[in-house]
């Protein structure tokens, strides 16, 4: 078993004998706004939109992306509280909608 009062490589967290308290420490950094905010790098998020950097490219309202998402026609990935949209969805998307048709039943048969 592994005795938690000696410090070793493969428990960082316990120091001088005793257990760093992680969550809180935590909690009072982000209260005091002294905590340290880790961001993915710029080249892991490259192939990805925002939910508003997408409408944009579309030019379509939130209310119409949430509409599309929740009916299928939008695959997104969600990161906490970030919805990200993978950038090969701007032109998938637009193939899953239904097509109008271009000519009527009638314009074939006559």
């Amino acid at each position: 078993m592994l005795n938690p009062t000696k410090s070793s490589p493969s428990c960082p967290f316990v120091v001088a004998d005793k257990i760093t308290p992680l969550i809180p420490a935590a909690r009072s950094e982000r209260k005091q706004g002294t905590a340290a905010t880790t961001h993915a790098p710029d080249s892991i998020l490259e192939g990805f939109d925002t939910v508003t950097e997408f409408c944009a490219f579309l030019r379509i309202s939130r209310t119409t992306f949430y509409k599309l998402k929740d009916g299928g026609m939008i695959l997104t990935l969600k990161i906490g509280r970030r919805t990200l949209v993978p950038r090969r969805e701007r032109a998938a998307c637009i193939y899953r909608l239904p097509q109008p048709a271009l000519f009527s039943d009638d314009d074939l048969a006559g």
